[in-house]
């Protein structure tokens, strides 16, 4: 409390030199005490969807492990199927991903996140209203799609409508909901782990969230993305939302850069997947290599696991559920802090460092204490709450938003969903591997993998990651241009 309260100080002094010119063009996004950034009243609608829109994944990453262990004993399932059912999600994320990067381009990113609101309710009706696995197998599927092409139609979208100096904490929202999601997944566990059919209502809950957000979406307060429209040479009406949106300096940089950029027609799939110019193929690459790291880190696997290794430790019961839930009630508070305070202060590239430095310590701290038989707590407890805290202070909030913007417009929604892509594959052959890894050495051996996972992409992000923050996106094909 006394850190928040010294950086609360330091980062109200900080922004007090905003003009009262520029804080007349713009309204504050929260209220009067503490005051991080500021923010257009007209972002407002289209910040919240989009953000939002990834609470389904969090609540559904957090919820399955709980609801695995009831539908184990209502429909007798093997291992097999239990494997399947928790990696077949994140393999149909990776599909998800390119159908919404080619239809964002196509049909605008409003329509591309209405499509995704669809699949993302119709996912959890189907597995609340299973009657064996096969229907289950089917949701699974269905939700999946919708979560992969959420991801990467919000993260564009969001990138694409932020002002330079907040893109960081407004894309970084979407960890800051992911997080919330799976928290209000473990509460959902906890209580109605005793309910008559308690795993229906928790899958069914999942999908109140998208059904909501579709409603928003239809609202003409939601804007489409003005870097869409420059794309389709509606430079009218892109110029009317870019003044909404930024400030006015702002806004005639990125109309004069827009208008001096060669390319200035989305690309297509071969010229993503093989650009000519190695500025392009080195964004790429280095956008790849964060999201490796934001999916198959540790965060996920603890996320989806933890109840299943406190069943190992304490058996079934309130115990191993109550650490679960002070696991996401510290996870959230490290993202909201993060935002808060960190976000657009330091730097894309020093925060995924950083954080990519944690998470393989504590790697190292989870391989140790399993290997000897250490106590849970506070041994064990403290390497889970490193990992989270350690992706939740940049491979989180920090990820979102080098992703998204490390790309140049012409590429990057098809970009984007090359990296969740790959990202989400190999997040499924992670969770998917976990039962074998554990059947196989133990779960000292999914911590040892862990630890080399972090260590290698630590090493790709020093040599590959150019710092991002504070520029605009039409100056990014410029930027990354190490061979």
């Amino acid at each position: 409390l006394t850190v928040a309260h010294w950086a609360s100080l330091r980062f109200r002094f900080h922004f007090s030199a905003m003009s009262v010119e520029e804080a007349r063009e713009t309204q504050p996004l929260v209220g009067s005490g503490l005051r991080p950034f500021f923010l257009p009243r007209a972002a407002l609608p289209s910040v919240f969807v989009n953000a939002a829109t990834v609470i389904t994944e969090g609540y559904d990453l957090a919820v399955i492990g709980g609801v695995l262990i009831l539908i184990r004993q209502d429909f007798q399932l093997t291992g097999f199927e239990e494997s399947l059912l928790l990696g077949v999600q994140f393999f149909t994320m990776a599909l998800g991903s390119p159908m919404s990067g080619y239809i964002a381009d196509a049909l605008g990113r409003k329509n591309a996140l209405a499509i995704v609101f669809v699949f993302l309710t119709l996912g959890p009706l189907t597995m609340a209203l299973a009657a064996g696995f096969k229907a289950l197998f089917l949701g699974r599927i269905l939700l999946g799609i919708g979560i992969g092409g959420g991801v990467d139609t919000v993260s564009t979208y969001l990138a694409e409508i932020s002002p330079a100096d907040v893109r960081g904490r407004l894309v970084g929202l979407e960890e800051l909901f992911l997080v919330l999601g799976a928290f209000l997944g473990t509460l959902s566990n906890y209580f109605l782990v005793d309910v008559r059919s308690g795993w229906r209502i928790m899958l069914g809950l999942g999908a109140l969230s998208p059904m909501i957000l579709l409603g928003i979406l239809a609202s003409p307060a939601v804007l489409e993305s003005p870097r869409w429209l420059l794309l389709q040479g509606r430079m009218e009406e892109a110029q009317d939302i870019l003044q909404k949106l930024l400030r006015p300096a702002e806004a005639r940089q990125a109309l004069d850069e827009w208008t001096q950029q060669a390319s200035q027609r989305a690309e297509p799939w071969m010229n993503v997947l093989r650009p000519a110019d190695p500025r392009k193929r080195n964004a790429l690459l280095s956008g790849i290599i964060v999201a490796l790291l934001n999916a198959g880190s540790g965060g996920t696997i603890i996320t989806t696991y933890l109840a299943t290794f406190l069943d190992k430790e304490y058996g079934e019961g309130d115990h191993g559920l109550g650490i679960v839930v002070i696991f996401g009630i510290i996870r959230a508070v490290t993202v909201l802090f993060c935002l808060a305070f960190i976000s657009d202060r330091w730097g894309r590239r020093e925060m995924l460092l950083m954080s990519s430095i944690g998470t393989t310590i504590a790697s190292a701290i989870l391989m140790w204490a399993y290997s000897t038989g250490a106590a849970f707590v506070p041994y064990k407890f403290i390497g889970v709450c490193a990992i989270g805290v350690s992706h939740s202070m940049g491979l989180g909030p920090a990820a979102w938003p080098y992703m998204s913007e490390v790309c140049s417009t012409d590429v990057r929604s098809k970009s984007v969903s090359v990296m969740i892509l790959l990202a989400r594959m190999w997040a499924g052959l992670s969770i998917m591997s976990v039962p074998a890894i554990l059947h196989s050495f133990d779960i000292s051996g999914l911590f040892a993998y862990l630890l080399a996972f972090n260590f290698l992409g630590f090493l790709g992000m020093y040599l590959y990651v150019q710092e991002t923050r504070g520029r605009s996106l039409e100056s990014m094909g410029i930027l990354v241009d190490k061979a």
